[in-house]
């Protein structure tokens, strides 16, 4: 699949959404309240975002899980978090591996993400514009919304990076696959 930055003119972000976004990592996140409570405020946020402003962009669709095989880099700040809520230990000594074209460890065979609840950053902010059937189609044109490439598509996105990986340096995390942390969590529900 070839991604392409997002070319058209989006809209501008809500003014109420960045005004939240601001109380939440300038107070809410700043409190002292365990990470992973963070985390998960965080989470809750995001899924708000996207609800409100990039699932009018988005033609991304429960069950479409092309984006399910390629690499998912998450930290060791939300392996944790995983592991907490799905009850699995995760692996941190495997080297970390790019090229990934297997399915992510979560994907169940009806293609649905068996964490979703608890599904990591990149799987909240990455969005396909383009038709879905264009994303099982290897080499074709994508557009995309909350890509690295692209600058994370909308200022709330590019924060939320920040701040994760603000936080996993903080912990001497690493930032891996996936498939580095869970190499076979298919029983995970």
């Amino acid at each position: 699949m070839k991604k392409i930055p997002l070319m058209e003119q989006l809209p501008p972000f809500p003014r109420d959404l960045l005004e939240e976004a601001d109380r939440l990592f300038n107070v809410t996140l700043a409190n002292d309240a365990i990470l992973g409570e963070k985390l998960s405020l965080l989470y809750a946020f995001i899924d708000k975002v996207n609800e409100n402003v990039v699932s009018r962009l988005s033609n991304c669709k429960k069950g479409c899980s092309h984006c399910c095989h390629m690499d998912v880099q998450i930290t060791t700040l939300e392996a944790s978090y995983i592991a907490f809520h799905v009850n699995i230990p995760f692996l941190d000594d495997r080297p970390f591996s790019t090229g990934n074209k297997s399915a992510c460890t979560f994907l169940s065979s009806s293609g649905t993400c068996l964490i979703y609840p608890h599904r990591p950053l990149f799987c909240r902010t990455y969005h396909s514009m383009s038709p879905p059937e264009l994303c099982g189609i290897p080499g074709a044109e994508i557009a995309q919304y909350g890509t690295v490439l692209g600058g994370m598509g909308n200022p709330v996105f590019r924060a939320a990076v920040n701040w994760i990986y603000y936080q996993n340096r903080h912990c001497d995390g690493t930032v891996r696959d996936i498939r580095d942390f869970f190499c076979d969590s298919r029983r995970a529900r």
